[in-house]
């Protein structure tokens, strides 16, 4: 595959099967993208540009192209060309939600994510946007470094949910996301999945309870949403306290001890009544 967007030429060709290789453009840094197989289907980045100038990335899904970019001008420009390049396959390019990154030096990356919802093929309820399964190169440690996306402060787009294809993701590896933990991230709640060689494949602002597995996040949460149904808003914990109180007690507990509902549910109940005077 091979195209030009903005005077770049783009192109697949002399890469390794597993690492995507791009050299410096304009001065700004390399990348190396460990890029995940589900099935056929790979995520990678194309290419990226870091802080100041124009900063793009595009991504490869398939034979589907994306645009991630840091400003409001430069997705305007970008958004054009790709629908110029792209014009006979219209289908290529999606809508776009933004998200933030942060690069650990203290500079944050604003970007887009495609966005799109699809039904769940093992949930009856979970709708949400593209799975994005992709690591970047930190050069300051010296390997592979998990994405950190979070929600992007606009009131338009309250959250980012994860999305399931049909046949392109495992039973497995959905319960897994199920099951993990939520954490606490620069500007919200986030959840995380792994997989079986024990990667972060994404990290997003997610509603709770949009899992069907029983896991003990879920009971929590359905615990939780039941009684302040019965009591009205009284003393019964809000979403966000119960959501901060899962990660304190996942801090304080082992994982092994996280992992089981009897343990950590009765220590997050505990969290709740003691940091916030509230019942679940």
């Amino acid at each position: 595959m091979e195209f030009e967007v903005d005077g770049i030429v783009f192109s697949n060709e002399y890469m390794p099967p597993d690492i995507k290789k791009f050299p410096h453009i304009d001065g700004y840094a390399q990348f190396l993208v460990n890029y995940q197989k589900i099935k056929s289907k790979v995520w990678h980045v194309v290419v990226e540009r870091k802080y100041d100038g124009t900063n793009i990335r595009l991504v490869n899904w398939g034979d589907k192209v994306y645009v991630l970019t840091r400003k409001q001008a430069a997705e305007d420009r970008f958004m054009k060309l790709l629908h110029e390049a792209f014009e006979n396959n219209p289908h290529l390019i999606k809508h776009i939600k933004r998200f933030r990154r942060h690069w650990g030096d203290g500079s944050y990356l604003v970007g887009e994510l495609v966005s799109g919802k699809i039904k769940a093929p093992y949930t009856g309820q979970f709708q949400a946007s593209n799975l994005i399964l992709f690591e970047y190169w930190d050069n300051s440690t010296g390997h592979f470094a998990p994405w950190r996306i979070t929600s992007y402060l606009d009131p338009t787009l309250p959250e980012f949910r994860l999305r399931f294809v049909p046949d392109e993701i495992s039973k497995d590896l959905m319960r897994q996301l199920a099951e993990t933990a939520w954490l606490r991230d620069y500007e919200g709640f986030v959840v995380k999945a792994i997989d079986d060689y024990g990667r972060i494949i994404l990290r997003g602002k997610v509603k709770p309870i949009h899992f069907n597995y029983p896991t003990h996040e879920g009971q929590l949460y359905a615990k939780s949403k039941k009684k302040e149904g019965k009591k009205g808003k009284g003393n019964v914990a809000s979403e966000e306290e119960v959501l901060e109180a899962i990660h304190k007690v996942k801090l304080r507990l082992s994982p092994e001890e996280f992992i089981n509902p009897k343990v950590a549910m009765p220590a997050i109940a505990a969290e709740v009544q003691e940091e916030f005077g509230k019942a679940l």
